[in-house]
């Protein structure tokens, strides 16, 4: 096994992305990372490979033969590695109990946004009315 590979994992994850949307800004957005940021990364990992993986235009990007290539492999291999990292992760996994008008108003919108940043983690959102809290936190001893 001849292993050549001298790129980082977040640089074929920025590839993919971009490739999937044809476009760096939503790319950006969707990565959650500024447009320039997004566009280093490609051009770094353009140089390291010695390849152009797109053509890019007013409209967006369209992927080049090579990147055609890159996109479908590195689809595979982003899974391949997050099935391997799933197996052997521990779940990160945050329980929430809160009243109904509470997690409707407050809790949800940033959960949205938690969510967004750390995908990683499980977020189990309980909501009840007062008394249901009041009676779920006695039968754990909380309270």
């Amino acid at each position: 096994m001849d292993i050549k590979l001298n790129f980082n994992i977040d640089l074929l994850k920025t590839f993919y992305i971009v490739g999937k949307e044809k476009n760096i800004t939503k790319a950006s957005e969707k990565l959650l990372i500024s447009q320039p940021a997004v566009s280093k990364a490609i051009r770094a990992l353009e140089e390291q490979l010695n390849l152009k993986l797109f053509n890019r235009s007013k409209k967006g990007v369209e992927l080049t033969k090579e990147g055609e290539i890159l996109l479908k492999t590195s689809e595979n291999i982003i899974n391949t590695l997050n099935d391997a990292l799933n197996k052997i992760k521990p779940t990160n996994k945050i329980k929430i109990l809160v009243g109904s008008v509470l997690a409707e108003k407050i809790v949800a919108p940033y959960i949205n946004l938690f969510q967004k940043k750390y995908s990683n983690i499980q977020i189990e959102l309980n909501c009840t009315n007062i008394e249901g809290v009041l009676n779920k936190l006695k039968k754990m001893k909380l309270i």
